[in-house]
């Protein structure tokens, strides 16, 4: 009789931890950034329904991140709102800076590396000349 018991144990834990397996899922993060930047992006986040947590983390410095978490199911568009959100960002940056393309006159920018003296480098979009900054 004890071995029935133990069976009917056995097939019980079996079928417990798959129908946890089923209904946990696992939080992916799409995101660390300083969090007065971070409440922006989940700002976003919540305008197209994607369920997220955050979690600060504090640095030595004094520096505080928000690390933006989502679960597994929501992470390909998360990261597409993310990546949206991030171009609209740069797009606006680059409006701003006043920074001008000395060939074409454009403001569209990529980053490109560091010069031998540690200074940035930068490559026009639209016409492809180069600039250290």
């Amino acid at each position: 009789m004890f071995g029935a018991w133990k069976k009917l144990w056995d097939c019980w834990i079996d079928l417990n931890a798959a129908g946890d397996q089923l209904f946990a899922s696992r939080m992916i993060s799409i995101a660390s950034l300083e969090v007065d930047v971070a409440v922006k992006l989940t700002q976003r986040l919540k305008k197209e329904a994607i369920p997220f947590e955050v979690h600060t983390i504090s640095q030595e410095g004094g520096l505080d991140y928000t690390d933006i978490m989502v679960e597994d199911g929501y992470y390909e568009r998360a990261c597409d709102v993310a990546e949206s959100w991030e171009a609209e960002q740069l797009a606006e940056y680059e409006r701003l800076s006043g920074r001008r393309c000395t060939s074409c006159g454009s403001s569209h920018f990529e980053y490109v590396g560091e010069d031998s003296l540690g200074g940035s480098v930068w490559k026009c979009k639209n016409c492809g000349k180069g600039f250290a900054a």
